[in-house]
């Protein structure tokens, strides 16, 4: 009996389709928030074991810098979905790149890119110990951290912090820092190893040990070799010395407690090739630099070390340029920008900064930066994916980073490289926005079309004592338009749009509106001049039959960088389902339709009995 009831609610006239639309609304309902809930709590540290805990507390000061991409996280191994980058230290004269199987490099030609025989960096291990590890590269401070987690049961874990940098205007300094805290109740020994020099040919190694200054008895390594350039001829050579603090094989940190330690290296090599039959004087003369570097950089304070370093990479990136976030399928964002920036960077020494300079040779670099020729006469390297490339590799990195210096220096930027790091990411920022600087004005030659992204360029240098901020920002309405302002002048400044067919407008710190127009043919989108009369001019000199502000972007365009695909906010699959679920409906509906009409009458009604 109860069996023919509720067959008979389930098959009552019109409840099918009533069900059914009800089935259709909760998988709707379902389909949308499954996202949501299938992210909830995945990353919560609840599913995380004590080392990847441990791991995660410490990075966790880094979580804004991140945030912004001002820092970059990679985890040994990658956690899922992570990009990969390289964590790598240079200052235009060496670098290396933060493995224990990494080579020093030395600079050769327009990148650091000489690698030799000796491998610098110390790893840390704890024999029988499991570990996690994670790197972070702080991009504005030149700095890499190597965060290290060893379980020592009972939930406790032991940390070692390390920190490398190249120094930034002690082009021959290389900082290897770390920091081991004990939180148990019992003493354990850490093995610090440093492969050092491996299987370079003919170098030539003394114990020395410092005879001056505070820090004087401090015992290192001094080796001394070449390099061969077969590339070039095999009779040319480059000569190095390197001059290495010895650090003990193994520590011991008791229980409770925190082990410290600063370890330097310095770095000379010679500056051009030299021919084999002189390699001898060259050797002596970098000998005694390195002696003279290691005993100097030992006797100044490592804070303040530090702190002249950061500093010099805090006020590089004063310039910089930022963009709106797009999900996308290979769009690059700003931890592609700011990381591929970073390697271009740490290759290019920073000769105004640098303490052996004299201050007519730094005043004398820094005019380069006010006189940028035509600097940069080709199309945005935004839209140029070689240059944007990724590097997990050190080879993948330099290739990348060579391609920039030919790309700024063939498109009228060669005189702003001789400044230095200084000079040329004030090149690269100008080459991102497609900003050329052309006679007596600036001019921003970025097609409409490729605006539909928020830009932020920031303190262009423009003369002595100018800084210009451009910001593009699409609106509601998938329209560009364009801000312009000063961040500091010397002079007035005076800005117009498309054509020049407006009065010159001028420009202070309070920001200026600009319309983004287009003529045809294709002229740029914003002029700014500290000369009133030259714009007023340009009106003359700007040719072209039509004008118009520029037509909004297609809404798929911008929902594509929004949300990662054509559709709008909602997740493709839930589109996709709905597709499916109609596509369902449909085919129900059809043999709904067949049942009713297309059957004979014994089947329409074969089931009446069974109502009650």
């Amino acid at each position: 009996m109860d069996f023919f009831i509720i067959w008979s609610i389930d098959r009552g006239p019109g409840t099918s389709k009533k069900v059914f639309l009800i089935l259709l609304v909760i998988c709707g309902f379902i389909l949308y928030a499954w996202p949501n809930w299938m992210t909830f709590g995945a990353h919560s540290p609840h599913h995380l074991d004590p080392l990847d805990l441990c791991i995660e507390s410490k990075l966790e000061k880094f979580r804004t810098k991140v945030e912004s991409y001002d820092a970059v996280v990679n985890h040994f191994p990658p956690f899922e979905g992570e990009k990969t980058f390289v964590s790598y230290i240079g200052n235009g004269h060496i670098a290396t790149a933060i493995s224990p199987e990494s080579n020093l490099y030395i600079k050769h030609g327009r990148t650091v890119s000489v690698p030799i025989k000796f491998y610098p960096i110390i790893s840390i291990n704890i024999d029988g110990y499991k570990s996690s590890e994670a790197h972070v590269t702080d991009i504005r401070s030149g700095l890499v951290y190597r965060v290290q987690c060893f379980e020592a049961g009972s939930g406790y874990c032991i940390n070692a912090a390390s920190q490398f940098y190249v120094h930034k205007t002690r082009p021959s300094v290389l900082i290897q820092e770390f920091r081991i805290e004990n939180p148990t109740d019992r003493a354990v020994t850490i093995d610090m190893d440093q492969i050092g020099v491996s299987d370079w040919e003919g170098v030539t190694t003394w114990d020395k040990r410092t005879n001056t200054g505070r820090r004087s008895n401090i015992d290192y390594t001094l080796s001394v070799g070449t390099v061969p350039l077969v590339d070039i001829s095999p009779d040319l050579v480059l000569v190095v010395a390197v001059a290495n603090v010895k650090l003990p094989e193994t520590v011991t940190v008791n229980e409770g407690s925190t082990w410290k330690a600063h370890i330097p290296m310095v770095v000379r090599f010679s500056e051009e090739p030299v021919r084999k039959s002189t390699v001898k004087d060259h050797k002596q003369r970098l000998q005694e630099l390195v002696e003279k570097d290691i005993n100097t950089v030992l006797n100044i304070d490592d804070k303040m070390l530090r702190q002249e370093h950061m500093k010099v990479w805090m006020e590089l990136w004063h310039s910089g340029f930022g963009i709106s976030q797009s999900l996308a399928a290979g769009a690059i964002n700003g931890d592609d920008i700011n990381m591929t920036l970073y390697y271009v960077l740490s290759n290019s020494p920073s000769p105004i900064h640098e303490v052996e300079r004299s201050e007519s040779d730094r005043f004398e670099l820094a005019k380069l930066l006010y006189f940028p020729n035509r600097c940069f006469e080709d199309h945005q390297t935004l839209q140029t994916p070689r240059l944007w490339s990724g590097a997990s590799t050190v080879s993948a990195l330099l290739s990348v980073v060579r391609t920039w210096f030919i790309t700024l220096e063939k498109w009228g930027c060669e005189t702003m490289l001789k400044a230095g790091a200084d000079g040329v990411l004030q090149a690269a920022i100008l080459s991102i926005g497609a900003l050329k600087f052309s006679n007596d004005h600036l001019e921003f030659n970025t097609h409409p079309k490729d605006l539909h992204r928020d830009y932020f360029f920031r303190r262009i240098n423009y003369g002595n004592n100018t800084h210009l901020n451009i910001s593009v920002i699409v609106g509601d309405d998938n329209k560009a338009v364009l801000y312009a302002s000063l961040d500091r002048n010397d002079k007035p400044y005076y800005a117009c749009d498309a054509g020049c067919l407006d009065q010159p407008v001028s420009l202070s710190r309070e920001i200026q509106y600009f319309p983004v127009k287009l003529t045809d043919p294709v002229t740029a989108i914003l002029y700014i001049t500290a000369d009133r009369q030259h714009m007023q001019e340009l009106r003359e000199a700007i040719h072209f039959k039509g004008i118009a502000e520029a037509p909004a972007h297609q809404h798929h365009v911008m929902a594509l960088h929004k949300h990662g695909h054509h559709y709008g906010g909602l997740p493709m699959l839930f589109w996709g389902s709905i597709a499916i679920l109609i596509t369902i409906f449909h085919m129900f509906l059809f043999k709904l339709i067949f049942n009713e009409y297309c059957q004979g009458t014994e089947g329409r009604y074969s089931r009446g009995k069974y109502n009650l």
